[in-house]
């Protein structure tokens, strides 16, 4: 882990704050282009409240799951020692992703508290279930595309453009239960949606949420996870090579 924080910013565990940055600024900027515009809310009456109850769970499960899967081929010089493992390179950038991640939606937090928005969610332990499963969906996605990368490369291009369609139907910018029904049956195989509803069910106690279905992600992510941790444990040398 410590190698990690090092070697990809700078030189520096400091670098790793970089880490927790560059999905915040995301964030950031996005809520800022959509207040700019002034755009109507899609739901309640606070648009950066809106989109950053979306988009906090969407990116911390595109982040984690993307450089979860990149952590083996940038890591990959580690292998020489015989103590270390596939597992652990893939772990320990887990750890570090769901920490950034968790960093991240704290800070997020305070800098909109501080310009006035009560980030507050209705309910606070089924906001931490939301965000919590989509971690776990990242973690498990990630370890999986990380699998799949080890023999075929082009993955890693491939997943970025499946990560563009994942966040336009994942709801952060509107309303699924206000589609067309066969809209709705399209989007709803889109795991990142249901963690998005998830989520604003916290903060909106009345929001619309029959497509939610809290099961999903998280049997998603697991099955990921076991997939990928069965291929490392039957054929390790296979995805050396």
């Amino acid at each position: 882990m410590l190698r990690d924080m090092r070697t990809r910013f700078f030189g520096h565990a400091l670098g790793y704050l970089i880490a927790v940055a560059w999905p915040l600024s995301h964030i950031l900027i996005l809520v800022a282009i959509y207040s700019l515009r002034g755009l109507m809310v899609p739901y309640g009456d606070s648009l950066p409240l809106y989109f950053a109850s979306g988009l906090v769970p969407v990116m911390a499960f595109a982040y984690t799951s993307r450089l979860v899967m990149y952590s083996v081929v940038q890591n990959r010089v580690l292998l020489g020692f015989p103590i270390v493992r596939l597992f652990d390179i893939m772990a320990a950038r887990s750890f570090l992703e769901v920490c950034a991640s968790t960093f991240m939606a704290v800070c997020l937090c305070v800098i909109l508290s501080a310009v006035g928005i009560d980030v507050r969610p209705h309910d606070g332990l089924m906001a931490a279930k939301a965000f919590g499963s989509a971690l776990l969906l990242g973690v498990g996605v990630g370890f999986l595309n990380g699998i799949i990368v080890m023999r075929f490369p082009f993955w890693a291009t491939g997943y970025a453009l499946v990560l563009i369609v994942i966040y336009i139907t994942s709801g952060v910018m509107f309303v699924p239960g206000t589609l067309p029904q066969p809209v709705q049956d399209v989007i709803w195989w889109n795991p990142a949606l249901h963690v998005v509803e998830w989520m604003r069910l916290a903060y909106y106690p009345s929001y619309p949420v029959d497509l939610l279905n809290r099961a999903y992600p998280i049997s998603v992510g697991l099955i990921a996870l076991l997939c990928a941790l069965a291929s490392l444990k039957l054929a390790p040398r296979l995805l050396l090579r």
